[in-house]
């Protein structure tokens, strides 16, 4: 299993389309791969996510907001929603906090074939790369580990 890291610190550099590009282009070659979106921000998850494109105004304005609600946190409840409605909760944070079986209920298909991902909700990734620090394995060695788990199934891990 070949793994393809796309990084760069600095924001707006296209890392996300990128990303999501090469994955579709591999699969579209017969390649079998696996998309892990690493962006506290999950715009990776978010184009995947089938209930994210169709969230309608009627659904949107049935959520429960408290008054006083900041615009992060009205963020935040939509995540929150869409990753119950649409995945059962298991994401990149679990991968890296738990132990590397979680790997396998955080991988869901995508509308495309041959491409899965694992998706990161909300800013918690920043939360996970705190706590991480303070342990003595890094996020790379702790996702390396966790991999060996699907290295089977998958030709490529694009992260």
């Amino acid at each position: 299993m070949e793994v393809i890291s796309v990084i760069n610190e600095k924001g707006g550099m296209g890392k996300t389309t990128i990303s999501i590009n090469l994955a579709v282009g591999l699969a579209r070659k017969g390649k079998r791969v696996l998309l892990i979106d690493c962006d506290a921000q999950g715009n990776t998850t978010s184009y995947f996510s089938e209930m994210y494109h169709k969230l309608n105004m009627k659904e949107f304005n049935n959520l429960v907001v408290p008054e006083n609600t900041t615009p992060r946190k009205s963020t935040n409840l939509i995540q929150n929603y869409i990753k119950e409605s649409e995945f059962n909760g298991k994401d990149i944070n679990n991968v890296l906090l738990e132990n590397k079986e979680v790997i396998h209920d955080s991988i869901y298909h995508t509308e495309y074939e041959n491409v899965d991902i694992i998706p990161s909700f909300g800013t918690l990734l920043i939360k996970t790369d705190k706590d991480i620090s303070n342990s003595n394995l890094s996020k790379e060695r702790r996702l390396k580990r966790a991999l060996r788990e699907v290295r089977k199934q998958y030709d490529i891990v694009v992260r």
